[in-house]
């Protein structure tokens, strides 16, 4: 006779009130995510595969305003932070990109190269969570004012 193994399974309300015993697994039906206790926070811990990286690629001189590049998340992700580069760093002012959902909204998620620096890494405090099937683009808010910067690529640091 075949043994079926059920893990305990409820909403995401059900789960930030309980805090479930060290290594106890719980599907979270309405993430569609396991999260595994630890015995102390409230919730759980989301158990993930690791982190991956979404590449962005400007070609040419940055162009201020101008919308590139294009992920949609295939599950439900958090983006953790940014690393840029750019061929020619720019200079006389910094490059910033943010963030745009598919409705063209601003994330508030920054990713500055400061005049003369040709790559930076940025580690947003607090993760943009993306939901399944969400969209982002990058979005060039401002550029230098002497050499505004050149074959920009926006790594996205996702989990």
């Amino acid at each position: 006779m075949a043994r079926k193994i059920q893990i305990r399974r409820g909403t995401t309300a059900v789960r930030v009130g309980i805090t479930m015993s060290v290594a106890e697994p719980y599907w979270d039906k309405d993430e569609k995510r396991l999260y595994v206790g630890d015995g102390i926070t409230a919730g759980g811990l989301r158990a993930t595969a690791g982190r991956f990286f979404v590449t962005f690629h400007f070609a040419g001189d940055a162009i201020d305003e101008t919308v590139f590049g294009y992920f949609k998340a295939p599950l439900a992700c958090s983006i953790l932070g940014a690393q840029i580069f750019a061929q020619d760093a720019p200079a006389g002012a910094a490059l910033t990109i943010d963030l745009v959902n598919g409705a063209g909204v601003e994330q508030t998620k920054i990713a500055t190269l400061a005049d003369g620096v040709a790559k930076q890494e940025t580690i947003y405090g607090t993760a943009l969570a993306v939901a399944a099937a969400g969209e982002i683009q990058a979005k060039i808010k401002s550029i230098g004012s002497g050499t505004p910067g050149q074959n920009i690529t926006l790594i996205l640091i996702c989990q």
